[in-house]
């Protein structure tokens, strides 16, 4: 999978900005009768030129008459919180995040912000100090966003993504799960970038499981045939796995369109005696396939073809169910999914297998390839033990569809 960053953008939050629109208009600096607070007139003149230019976009005006109302003596904190927040405005509008933030930061801290409207202005502080690549500042505000309450979810993402930039993956995995969560129990799926957030996240640290966890949900949500080969990669590298497992997982590689070792499928079906799916993934894999390995597929399966009737109803007599249950695969792959399906169940049911756990998974690949997904799902989730990671991954594609 893909965990690179490079295209990651943090973004001011919408609802930080429209704030910043209310409380930087004139009558956001009229006397609060509650506080009776205003600014005097020099300071409320400057401040109103400045409003009258970032109307008109001219946010050079803009500033230059903040710089004026900033050169009055002895400002009270109100008057330093107007200046600061218009500035924070004119400054945005021009494109100066870092200027923006700095200004916006200045005017939260003089404390005359409303209580109301604390949460908010912090919210969008943090994604402007995000926009600046200041990633240390954008994690110190977003921290003090949601410690002070903040639910936006704008927010609350930008908070991981400048900790994992800032290098402190451990908080981002953390707060990314976090942000995923709560839009989870807000009936909101987690976005592409979230997730791959959380996953690079989780590779920095090493912490393979928890990357493992996150890539199935990505499958889940996003599937593509990289994603699907990066999860199905991992399932054969984790501890414990046993090569009897390869060819089921060769399936579900052909399921999903991330199949790429045709000739290693070829010859373990070959090994297995399922030729008709030995000659299926010969002439999907084309030129990629050897000539030799190709007609061989070829041979076994016309001359299985031939005979398979004859074999099934031996099998029928036989002690145990390891014959039948080859042979009902067989027939799904030569097309007679009913006729595979009878024999996969009956073999199953006769017992005595050498890998039951391996008989379930052809069973539900068999339905898998019938398109009878229903079934196809409750086979795979009944499936328990060493095979049971493999099952789920299959489950996952079934639920999937065809």
């Amino acid at each position: 999978m893909t965990t690179s960053l490079s295209s990651l953008r943090i973004a001011l939050a919408a609802t930080g900005f429209g704030l910043i629109l209310a409380l930087t208009t004139p009558a956001a600096f009229a006397a609060d009768k509650d506080k009776e607070e205003s600014v005097r007139p020099d300071i409320g003149k400057a401040v109103q030129a400045a409003n009258d230019a970032i109307q008109a976009k001219n946010w050079d005006a803009a500033l230059q008459a903040l710089d004026t109302a900033d050169a009055v003596k002895d400002k009270t904190p109100y008057e330093t919180y107007a200046i600061d927040l218009t500035r924070g405005k004119a400054a945005s509008g021009k494109g100066d995040a870092a200027g923006s933030a700095k200004a916006f930061a200045a005017a939260f801290d003089t404390g005359k912000v409303k209580p109301e409207d604390q949460v908010k202005l912090m919210g969008a502080i943090t994604g402007l100090y995000g926009q600046a690549k200041d990633y240390p500042n954008a994690v110190a505000w977003g921290q003090r966003y949601v410690k002070a309450g903040g639910t936006d979810q704008q927010v609350k993402t930008i908070l991981p993504q400048a900790e994992y930039l800032a290098g402190d993956y451990a908080s981002a995995a953390r707060d990314a799960e976090a942000a995923i969560a709560a839009g989870e129990q807000a009936g909101q799926k987690p976005t592409e970038q979230q997730l791959t957030l959380l996953a690079s996240a989780d590779l920095k640290q090493k912490d393979d499981a928890a990357y493992v966890t996150v890539l199935t949900k990505f499958v889940t949500l996003y599937p593509t045939k990289e994603r699907w080969a990066d999860l199905i990669n991992h399932a054969e590298r984790k501890p414990g796995f046993s090569d009897r497992y390869f060819l089921p997982l060769n399936r579900l590689q052909r399921a999903t369109g991330c199949l790429t070792d045709y000739q290693g499928m070829i010859e373990l079906d070959l090994q297995e005696g399922i030729s008709s799916e030995a000659k299926a993934v010969a002439d999907e894999g084309g030129s990629a396939v050897p000539k030799g390995v190709a007609a061989k597929a070829s041979a076994a399966a016309a001359q299985d073809k031939a005979k398979i009737d004859r074999d099934a109803k031996d099998a029928e007599g036989f002690k145990d169910g390891n014959v039948l249950v080859t042979i009902g695969y067989t027939y799904v792959g030569f097309g007679n999914a009913a006729k595979g399906l009878e024999l996969l169940q009956q073999g199953i049911a006769k017992g005595g297998l050498k890998h039951p756990d391996e008989a379930k998974l052809m069973l539900g690949a068999a339905y898998f390839q019938a398109g009878q997904m229903p079934k196809a799902i409750e086979t795979f989730d009944s499936i328990s033990g060493p095979a049971a990671d493999i099952a789920k991954l299959w489950s996952l594609r079934a639920k999937q569809g065809a």
